[in-house]
């Protein structure tokens, strides 16, 4: 069996498409056994492509725009989503079934100091109508540093990406008054990205094959008791096989994973493209490319093409029943 080795950027249940793909046995139904990683605090995902350690790394089209910006085209390219929609909210430290955005104005939120988390919420504060510079920041770092802020006493408010929020008010320490998503709209938020040389290999072509099945599975299989979704009980499995708090929260929250978050097909549309170009542009990137990537020509984006191999991005019938997941994965700390 063939290793292929992914690196993910964060570990978290909103990620469950590649995740599943791994725990579901999807993978290693294509003869390809998964080793995972996840990148240190501040580096990208995105340098263990270039450096060779990992084949495909979960990362987001907003990783492209430094070199973008700098006229440099990147060395890897985005060749499939994992979910369209922002998987951040807002959470309070009472219940407020009545909460607008407009509280936020004059309040303390512990929130990330830049990436693509701040231009989302930048954004969705435009979206929102509300003035984002009378909002009180605190940056501690990243999302363990924010967390624990959080639960320390700092802020009235917290934007955190799912289920740290679920976890909060599982704990009794807030209340998720807010969905980031909805306010947003549809957007590249998370992608998978590899180098253009792995993808003309076998091993992608079987790597795209289990991942298709994957996604068709969360969106198909019969939910779980109580579930919101397929995708919700299919999250569930792997989460509670997670060593402690490793894989940052026990509980999939059901609200991340409904459609459109991660719908079947697997290739970044047309919405998913002009809407990371929108946020991207309010959050200053002024490169002309931001044009091409909402016409299709954006250099760090694979571009499906109908009729050219390897045929990475089309969705195709499958000539086989779907493999069911086995359940028989370990994930390792």
């Amino acid at each position: 069996m063939e290793k292929i080795r992914i690196q993910f950027t964060l570990f978290s249940a909103f990620y469950s498409p590649l995740i599943s793909a791994m725990s579901g046995g999807f993978l290693k139904a294509e003869g390809l056994d998964p080793e995972w990683s996840v990148s240190p605090p501040g580096v990208s995902a995105l340098a263990a492509l270039k450096g060779g350690t990992a084949h495909v790394a979960q990362s987001a089209l907003s990783q492209g725009f430094v070199a973008l910006d700098k006229g440099e085209t990147p060395g890897v390219v985005h060749f499939a989503q994992v979910n369209e929609m922002d998987g951040f909210f807002l959470t309070g430290r009472k219940a407020d079934p009545a909460f607008s955005w407009r509280k936020l104005e004059g309040a303390e939120l512990v929130t990330f100091k830049g990436g693509q988390p701040h231009a989302m919420f930048k954004y969705a504060c435009h979206k929102a109508g509300i003035d984002y510079s009378k909002i009180k920041l605190i940056t501690p770092g990243g999302p363990a540093d924010i967390d624990k802020a959080f639960r320390d006493g700092q802020g009235q408010y917290v934007h955190q990406q799912g289920p740290f929020p679920q976890q909060l008010q599982a704990d009794g320490i807030g209340h998720v008054v807010a969905q980031v998503g909805p306010v947003i709209g549809p957007c590249g938020f998370s992608s998978l990205a590899a180098t253009p040389a792995w993808l003309q290999t076998g091993m992608a072509k079987a790597f795209m094959r289990a991942y298709r099945k994957t996604r068709v599975y969360m969106n198909e299989a019969p939910a779980a008791a109580g579930s919101a979704a397929p995708v919700c009980s299919s999250a569930r499995r792997w989460s509670f096989r997670c060593k402690g708090d490793a894989c940052t929260g026990r509980w999939a929250p059901p609200s991340c994973h409904r459609r459109p978050a991660h719908r079947p097909p697997e290739h970044l549309g047309e919405g998913a493209r002009t809407g990371v170009a929108h946020i991207q542009r309010h959050a200053g990137h002024a490169s002309p490319l931001l044009e091409k990537l909402e016409c299709l020509e954006q250099p760090c984006l694979v571009v499906p093409a109908p009729e050219a191999e390897p045929r990475l991005l089309r969705k195709e019938p499958h000539d086989a029943p779907l493999a069911q997941p086995d359940g028989s994965a370990e994930f390792r700390d």
